[in-house]
């Protein structure tokens, strides 16, 4: 496969992209209506489709055994550290 068809960035970057709008889970816990409260949290599951049109094409690279990617937010808060074993693990606090 021609390594044109990659996205410059491999899986485990690709899965921090999802906490790119955490500060609307973060607003929803701070929301008292549970209504709107579920509005917040039904924008964020949907945030990470915001560059779907663009990426559709393209897939990331894959990991190798053992790579690991931290991403470290202190404007939203967040650690994100994920390692690549038999299958990708990430945790984020």
């Amino acid at each position: 496969m021609p390594a044109a068809l990659n996205e410059p960035i491999n899986l485990l970057q690709r899965l921090c992209e999802e906490l790119e709008y955490s500060e609307l889970l973060d607003t929803a816990s701070n929301t008292p209506d549970p209504y709107q409260r579920m509005v917040y949290i039904a924008a964020f599951a949907i945030s990470g489709y915001s560059t779907a049109t663009f990426r559709n094409r393209y897939k990331p690279f894959n990991p190798v055994l053992g790579e690991t990617f931290e991403c470290i937010r202190e404007d939203r808060r967040f650690c994100f550290i994920s390692e690549q074993v038999p299958m990708s693990c990430f945790i984020s606090t």
